[in-house]
């Protein structure tokens, strides 16, 4: 129970034990009265605030950097830039020396509260991309129209899912991970935010020994811990970094200010999973615990739909062992996907399509898509006690769309006849030629809000049809407007090019090439959860919705 004092205590028993030996010390309070059983934490040992708000933290080596706390329900840490939480502050004495760090609450009904998920926003300041304009024209107005809606339920957060920077631009466009913080700043961003470290987001300056932790000064100085949880409601949610940067040095891509190839591991540290598990003892009966981190640990239900390897899965999942069920948020893939996986049957894996679609790559010229054709967006997550987590995507384009359909008729054509295709093809004949006869009179969707358990439907003139998992073709638009120009216009094929396939690609073949197909998609119980007329012929070019 966390609760307010009546009165405030100078902490003289934190300060004797400060004189007797090196620590870490100070107070929490809230609107001046101090606030005990406050979790503080040095990310690595973690204790809780006396009756009278004080903690000391007594010999750390102070190998973390900072000093945070673990926010308690019903509570905020006031903010002291604006943009974030004040929730840690950077230790600034060497080890074996001691430093006061106070920390102030302010109340807050968070009865109902929402999240706007925010992965891999990659603001650069490249000229050729001009991402700076497209998040401007496309993404903010839809950020901040969220945010006016949902702050009339209660407050509304940002989690930045990492990769809100992107390295290699660092010193070529002089926009550092502070800077991209400092232009969101600057546009009277609406959210307090929390953040965890996306591979992006590391500094490609530094090589060497101790490189993954050496490289996060930047983010550190900025945005804080590597590990740390927070309060909201009746969730504890816990931020992990799950990037281990790499940077080999004088390999990979050539850039102003880079070393290295800028390459990364996914996994947890020692030190982590050994903090992770002092964090969870600290867990209230009832509540329900929540991840985020940058990289996704699954990725799909079978046994090798995993990006984690299987033995840091494991001693992940052990750390989990007395909860039933614990949601974990992440993006980095660019695409969307919801997943659990067999092994692991207490997790469910939200992958959220990135904000820039394709780093802003798609955006200049057509619509900004994702990498598995999900069209670019921002999900809202609105949270009620005991309720399921109320949450909606909504895209820059369609507003709250959850699937593109095609007419395989119009799109065979259209790859038929598009000189720009057939020279991808000639350069890549393994792709999907959807001019190939066996597609005609087949429909197909992207339905990128499917998630394990749903089935998809499609009828025609009120009987069903056969409905096939389309995992061997891709998005057609996102081919279209992103690899088929790349291939023409580079003359030959490149292996980065690839096919990419989709986790939520469903097709069947019509006995009719023009009468309408009603789509439904229904839950694991039966029940009718989404309904959409597709009516054909339907015309398909760069502009398709």
């Amino acid at each position: 129970m966390i609760m307010a004092a009546t009165a405030m205590v100078a902490p003289l028993s934190v300060y004797a034990k400060a004189k007797q030996q090196p620590a870490i010390y100070g107070q929490v309070t809230a609107a001046g009265k101090p606030v005990a059983g406050v979790a503080v934490s040095d990310g690595v040992s973690i204790v809780k605030t006396d009756a009278n708000g004080n903690y000391a933290i007594q010999n750390s080596d102070k190998s973390d950097g900072t000093v945070f706390i673990t926010t308690p329900s019903g509570y905020m840490a006031l903010s002291n830039d604006g943009f974030q939480p004040g929730f840690w502050r950077t230790l600034n004495s060497p080890a074996g020396t001691s430093e006061v760090h106070n920390f102030e609450l302010t109340p807050q009904n968070q009865d109902v509260y929402s999240v706007l998920y925010l992965p891999d926003l990659h603001l650069t300041n490249e000229d050729e991309k001009r991402d700076i304009a497209a998040f401007e024209s496309l993404a903010y107005p839809v950020i901040q129209s969220l945010y006016n809606q949902y702050s009339e339920y209660g407050p509304v957060y940002c989690f930045n899912l990492g990769d809100i920077s992107h390295d290699i631009y660092w010193y070529d466009y002089g926009f550092t991970l502070d800077k991209v913080i400092e232009y969101l700043k600057g546009k009277a961003w609406p959210f307090m935010t929390y953040s965890v470290s996306g591979n992006h987001d590391n500094d490609p300056s530094v090589i060497g020994e101790n490189v993954d932790d050496r490289a996060a000064w930047l983010y550190r100085k900025i945005l804080g811990p590597a590990q740390y949880s927070v309060n909201i409601g009746n969730d504890h949610w816990i931020f992990l970094d799950n990037i281990q940067y790499i940077n080999v040095a004088g390999k990979g891509k050539k850039a102003k200010g880079v070393k290295g190839d800028r390459s990364y591991n996914h996994t947890f540290t020692p030190a982590q999973l050994a903090w992770i598990e002092k964090d969870l003892q600290n867990v209230e009966p009832g509540q329900q615990v929540r991840v985020v981190c940058h990289a996704p640990l699954l990725m799909e239900t079978k046994k090798t739909g995993m990006v984690f390897k299987k033995e840091d899965m494991d001693k992940f999942d052990r750390l989990f062992s007395k909860f039933d069920y614990v949601p974990i948020y992440s993006g980095h893939a660019h695409s969307l996907t919801y997943c659990k996986h067999e092994d692991y049957p207490r997790f469910f894996q939200h992958i959220g399509p990135a904000a820039s679609g394709n780093m802003w790559t798609t955006s200049r010229y057509d619509q900004t898509l994702s990498t598995d054709g999900t069209e670019a967006g921002v999900f809202v997550g609105k949270f009620v006690k005991n309720q399921p987590e109320d949450r909606q995507l909504y895209t820059y384009a369609q507003g709250k769309s959850a699937m593109r359909t095609y007419d395989l008729n119009s799109v065979g054509d259209y790859y038929k006849n598009d000189s720009i295709v057939r020279k991808e093809l000639s350069f890549f004949p393994k792709r999907t030629d959807f001019s190939d006869p066996k597609y005609k009179n087949c429909v197909l969707i992207n339905y990128w809000l499917y998630e394990p358990g749903q089935t998809v439907e499609f009828i025609e003139d009120g009987a069903p049809l056969d409905v096939t998992y389309a995992s061997d073709v891709e998005d057609p638009l996102w081919n279209v407007i992103y690899y088929a120009p790349l291939t023409a216009q580079l003359g030959e094929y490149k292996s980065s090019y690839n096919q990419r396939t989709s986790a939520h690609l469903f097709m069947a073949k019509a006995k009719t090439s023009d009468r309408p197909i009603e789509i439904r998609v229904k839950n694991a119980d039966g029940k009718l959860v989404r309904s959409e007329v597709m009516h054909r012929p339907k015309k398909f070019d760069r502009t398709a919705n």
